[in-house]
């Protein structure tokens, strides 16, 4: 996949979810799932973004990560791992009756981060690496 591609697809996509998420409580706050007098939704909301965050550091230092070396190569594999980790987890959190679109806006996350992974394996079989850095 391509640095550009994988790039502005991380971002579509940590954006989609951070929409999809805003959404989601907003409606539930208007149906009366959520207690009005607390602030129900933007701690949820708020973790929302800081994941986000966190997810596309992973996604794209792994992403701009050079693919010349195996330890480079490897480092790329383990952050787009923990990236793809992180977004798992979250859609796993938000699986519930009343959060399913949020769950299911976390999974391309954790598909494009899969896909980076197959791809810097497919680098690590194909010996076009060089030792080292």
């Amino acid at each position: 996949m391509k640095t550009t591609a994988a790039a502005l697809l991380a971002l579509a996509s940590a954006g989609g979810v951070n929409v999809v998420s805003y959404f989601t409580l907003r409606h539930n706050l208007s149906l009366g799932v959520y207690p009005i007098d607390a602030d129900s939704i933007g701690l949820p909301l708020a973790d929302g973004v800081v994941v986000s965050i966190v997810i596309l550091v992973c996604l794209l230092t792994a992403v701009r990560v050079p693919k010349r070396g195996v330890w480079t190569v490897a480092l790329g594999m383990m952050l787009a791992i923990l990236g793809g980790l992180i977004a798992s987890l979250m859609a796993f959190s938000w699986a519930d009756s009343k959060h399913y679109p949020i769950a299911i806006a976390y999974l391309p996350l954790a598909a494009l981060c899969a896909t980076i992974v197959v791809d810097r394996i497919r680098i690590l079989a194909s010996n076009r690496v060089t030792r080292g850095f």
